[in-house]
């Protein structure tokens, strides 16, 4: 119920100022290639619980690879 009571307030507002309340910006290039690291990162696990367990050292030594799909 409270989901509801926020998305009607933003929708409110867009309605309010003729669009988003806020302004949207284009990623800088310092943060596009922040993502697209992440992106690579995530490619190499089949599953979150594959990423903490290599972060943790306990990772196996069969790797899944995930299909990377670019955004």
């Amino acid at each position: 119920m409270i989901l509801s009571h926020a998305i009607r307030l933003f929708l409110r507002q867009i309605v309010a100022t003729g669009g988003l309340p806020f302004e949207v910006k284009a990623p800088n290039a310092a943060t596009q290639a922040a993502m697209l690291e992440a992106r690579q990162v995530r490619a190499r696990y089949a599953t979150a619980k594959d990423l903490f367990d290599d972060l943790e050292g306990k990772r196996t030594k069969t790797k899944k690879k995930r299909s990377h799909k670019k955004v």
